[in-house]
């Protein structure tokens, strides 16, 4: 069976990922921006709600859009976030840091998950890094990581151009880590993407 993560903005689209078969969703807001944190009230209300659908919930970490290299203030506010989202439940979170020369922010990602007992989807920064994607992969299937969200390649790019992206992922993750891939994935278009990369996961704003 194959997981649909929708990815929803605020709580405006929860009763209908509920309704039509959701099974995880991404909480996050300012989707225009590429998705910042909610407030700790709408992150009460949609946990409730999805609790009750039997539904899980992945919070956003990121305190402003643009870039993903932050400041300690800002890596002190994400902490904040994540231990407020988790005093009311929700188990897992997703983010990303980088160094500014596109490297993965080891140090910064430790800090965040110090001593937290959650799962972790390292999100579409992945595609922004200038690094190896495979010794990324290797480092954050070997540091906590429970998933790494990829559009697979830049933004612009159609689904169907980086397919083989993906499954090159997916192999070379070997099942240490879950690749999900997202971007441009619909209700329409998703079995096949499934089929063709392998993929058990799947995210999308459109996918249910």
């Amino acid at each position: 069976m194959v997981i649909k993560e929708l990815c929803i903005e605020n709580h405006d689209s929860l009763e209908s990922a509920i309704r039509n078969g959701a099974k995880r969703v991404e909480l996050c807001d300012n989707l225009a921006k590429g998705g910042t944190s909610v407030s700790i009230g709408v992150a009460e209300f949609v946990q409730k709600k999805a609790s009750e659908a039997g539904v899980s919930v992945v919070a956003m970490l990121r305190p402003r859009g643009g870039n993903f290299c932050y400041s300690a203030a800002e890596i002190s506010m994400m902490r904040r976030d994540l231990e407020a989202y988790q005093s009311i439940g929700i188990k897992a979170f997703v983010f990303g840091c980088l160094t500014e020369t596109g490297e993965l922010n080891k140090t910064q990602m430790k800090e965040l998950m110090h001593e937290i007992d959650a799962e972790f989807t390292f999100h579409m920064a992945f595609d922004e890094l200038k690094t190896d994607k495979k010794m990324a992969i290797d480092w954050l299937a070997e540091n906590g990581f429970t998933r790494i969200l990829t559009h697979g390649g830049a933004g612009h790019l159609s689904p169907e151009e980086v397919i083989p992206v993906w499954r090159e992922y997916i192999q070379y993750a070997n099942n240490r880590i879950t690749i999900l891939p997202g971007g441009g994935i619909t209700s329409e278009n998703w079995q096949e993407i499934a089929q063709k990369t392998g993929a058990t996961e799947l995210h999308g704003t459109k996918i249910v």
